[in-house]
């Protein structure tokens, strides 16, 4: 359809046969993904908040941006929360499909781990700290349940984007790799003639050397008879007054 080429969609078959589409568009498919991942991340939430007693939500972290903490729970709070939470979600999935282009599709799953660790790390640790928002600081229960929430997270939606997205979007790790040695080989094969350049130009200059030193040896020596029998004939001639030259 006219709408879904707009959007970034694209059409192709699998070997089955079956129809199906992928988005070739990085930007549209990181929301996606973002929104898809918060799902999963919510529903940790729930089960925390259900099980364990857990009240520091997302929703409420997010909240805590623009209103004080004791306004977070407000219904406003809420919504304000919740719309919030999905927009930095949103923004976060973007950047996964750009993580995932740079970094390859191999092992995507344990980058995904990794980037919502680091996500949680930087938005729920440094920045909550620094005064990014009032919701701050809290319990080591729920620091953790949030460390769980945004593994979770950042596993669901590198899945999504892996899996929605076009893989002409991503650069095949085994790819760069080859790219890479073959980089290595062409600079050690360079860096090898370029020393191979001056032992070469140094033994031919010895070469030369010895050429000219050789040559200047035998113009020596074929000069050295002629001045000897010059000497012999002046001192023959001394000897015997009756010859004339």
């Amino acid at each position: 359809m006219p709408v879904l080429r707009k959007l970034g969609v694209v059409g192709f078959r699998t070997p089955g046969g079956e129809s199906m589409r992928k988005i070739n568009d990085r930007f549209l498919l990181g929301l996606i993904g973002g929104l898809g991942g918060n799902v999963a991340k919510i529903a940790v939430e729930r089960i925390a908040v259900k099980t364990l007693g857990f009240n520091d939500t997302g929703a409420k972290k997010a909240a805590g941006i623009f209103i004080r903490g004791n306004q977070a729970e407000s219904p406003l709070g809420r919504i304000l929360g919740n719309i919030a939470d999905n927009m930095i979600a949103s923004g976060l999935g973007v950047t996964c499909a750009y993580w995932l282009t740079l970094m390859g599709k191999d092992y995507y799953l344990l980058k995904g781990a990794a980037l919502g660790a680091a996500e949680w790390t930087a938005l729920y640790g440094l920045l909550s700290r620094m005064g990014a928002t009032a919701v701050y600081p809290s319990t080591a229960l729920n620091g953790l349940v949030t460390l769980v929430s945004h593994l979770v997270f950042g596993m669901t939606k590198i899945q999504i984007v892996y899996s929605l997205g076009d893989q002409r979007l991503f650069t095949p790790s085994s790819s760069a790799r080859q790219t890479l040695q073959s980089g290595q080989i062409s600079q050690i094969s360079a860096d090898g003639q370029s020393s191979q350049a001056p032992t070469a130009s140094r033994s031919s200059q010895t070469q030369t050397a010895d050429r000219g030193s050789r040559s200047q040896t035998s113009d020596q020596s074929s000069l050295t008879p002629t001045a000897d029998s010059s000497a012999g004939s002046r001192q023959s001639s001394q000897r015997d007054p009756a010859w004339t030259p």
